[in-house]
């Protein structure tokens, strides 16, 4: 489902949409939205190390697809290596946090 929302917000036009331009807030929003999504990765699959990784690293092919999509074959988008590289800090940042909360 998760998944789901990020293709509905990452290919929707955003001609309508107005951005706050505080704190780079795209960038921010790519931080959370795969986050959320490594969170989702990790917490069922915390316990099986090989299926978390393999899980981890089809959610960068996702990340760099979706990037991909924007910039080639989505109206009114671009993929951009700046938030490529947020979506990969948001799915570290859920590997980093889900560990110290795993060892808690």
């Amino acid at each position: 489902m998760w998944v789901s929302i990020i293709c509905w917000l990452s290919f929707s036009s955003l001609e309508n949409v107005r951005v706050p331009n505080f704190f780079s807030a795209d960038k921010v929003a790519h931080v959370i939205m795969y986050f959320i999504l490594g969170a989702f990765l990790y917490f069922p699959l915390r316990r099986n190390r090989r299926h978390y990784f393999l899980m981890m690293f089809f959610a960068l092919i996702f990340a760099s697809l979706t990037e991909f999509i924007q910039h080639f074959l989505v109206v009114n988008r671009s993929g951009e290596l700046g938030d490529f590289l947020a979506n990969f800090l948001g799915l570290l940042l859920a590997l980093v946090i889900g560990k110290r909360l795993q060892k808690t």
